[in-house]
């Protein structure tokens, strides 16, 4: 039966603005109760804030140990998003740790003052589309070169109006990016799972804040990728067509 393996930020980890049951849950998790029951796995190492860049050493290591035969590539809104503070300073301020009073303070300050300055000085993201696409291209010929999977990589949805508010040129930015990935993807041979185009045509509604899905976002998702699956593994998906998800 298949293997996934799923590689990403914080999308493929948080229902926006929360889970509402236990029934609701991520694309990766509705993938999971699909394909276990028929003897598939899931493994996701998917982590808070992941970016493309991070520790080529232990992704390698994930491809050759969980030999999947796909593996779900969803990177680059934090690769994309335009930037002023640096990397070490922002995840400090925007990251999940304790707040005191001088953190709240710091961090309200900044979201006032860092859409200006984000203009002024044209910031781009820590990672600009160029190393972007040099870093996944690498990625992505080590999934073909260590473990002969197939990859399925998602884009990047478009961002919401308070997003492009916040953080001004990130609409450019994402399509800058997602030129890239579809030139990677037809490059390697990898399937792209069209996220893009899934939120433009359903509607913003299920990407409230301009990146994480909700429920209903996460379903589709679910469904979009599943379909894609299935096109390239149809025999080892024909069992989990009529499983509950």
């Amino acid at each position: 039966m298949l293997r996934v393996l799923v590689c990403g930020n914080s999308i493929a980890l948080h229902v926006a603005p929360h889970r509402l049951n236990r029934k609701e849950g991520t694309y990766v998790d509705l993938l999971r109760r699909q394909l276990e029951p028929v003897g598939g796995r899931v493994i996701s190492i998917a982590r808070q804030s992941n970016m493309i860049d991070e520790d080529m050493l232990e992704f390698m290591a994930n491809v050759q140990r969980y030999d999947a035969d796909a593996v779900v590539m969803h990177f680059g809104v934090n690769e994309a998003a335009p930037r002023i503070l640096p990397r070490g300073l922002w995840m400090w301020l925007k990251g999940p740790q304790a707040y005191g009073r001088l953190k709240s303070g710091v961090r309200r300050l900044e979201s006032i003052v860092e859409p200006g300055l984000i203009r002024l000085a044209s910031a781009g993201g820590w990672i600009g589309p160029r190393q972007f696409g040099a870093i996944y291209d690498r990625k992505l010929e080590v999934i073909g070169r260590e473990g002969a999977g197939t990859a399925f990589v998602v884009n990047i949805g478009p961002p919401s109006d308070t997003m492009e508010r916040l953080l001004p040129g990130m609409g450019r930015s994402v399509d800058a990016c997602n030129d890239v990935l579809a030139d990677l993807c037809r490059k390697h041979d990898a399937v792209l799972v069209d996220v893009h185009d899934l939120v433009r045509r359903t509607g913003m509604d299920i990407q409230p804040d301009g990146c994480h899905f909700t429920g209903e976002g996460h379903r589709l998702v679910h469904q979009l990728l599943f379909d894609k699956l299935s096109e390239r593994f149809p025999r080892q998906l024909a069992g989990a067509r009529t499983v509950d998800s």
